[in-house]
């Protein structure tokens, strides 16, 4: 929304592709407080880059986010491998962040699989997140690039 919209009063939810949401996310969504926040992680030693972010926070980080900006198909696979870097910059340098609820998922064992969710050949861990309701269906988790053999 950096370069549509900037009304400093709005937020807006990140999700990947990859997420699918509960019966409830809308309603935990809807009953954020929302003052003196400017973003939310879902998660406090990872988020993916998910959560909440409010106009205000995508303001401050311009020069940073349109630094990462591709429009270059050739260019994608290199900025999924650097993104680990990236991964929570804005949640990280955001005085304001919070963690959604505090909600470590280090300290619960809240996902299932590995699975071919998709049926594509790419095993992936089902983790869900109850602070928002959400699934997220993850294939880098730590054992490389795991694959069926089809």
């Amino acid at each position: 929304m950096l370069e549509l919209y900037n009304n400093t009063n709005e937020y807006y939810v990140y999700l990947h592709d990859t997420c699918k949401i509960g019966k409830n996310f809308y309603n935990k969504i809807k009953s954020l407080d929302l003052t003196n926040v400017t973003s939310i992680r879902i998660n406090k030693p990872f988020s993916m880059n998910i959560g909440i972010y409010s106009q205000l926070i995508i303001n401050n980080f311009e020069t940073f986010l349109l630094s990462k900006k591709n429009t270059n198909e050739d260019l994608c696979m290199k900025y999924k491998t650097e993104n680990i870097y990236y991964e929570d910059y804005i949640f990280k340098h955001d005085k304001n962040n919070i963690i959604l609820e505090n909600y470590n998922s280090q300290n619960h064992k809240n996902y299932s699989g590995p699975i071919d969710y998709y049926k594509t050949g790419t095993m992936r861990y089902i983790e869900y997140y109850p602070n928002l309701d959400l699934y997220k269906m993850k294939a880098n988790w730590g054992r490389g690039n795991v694959t069926l053999n089809l």
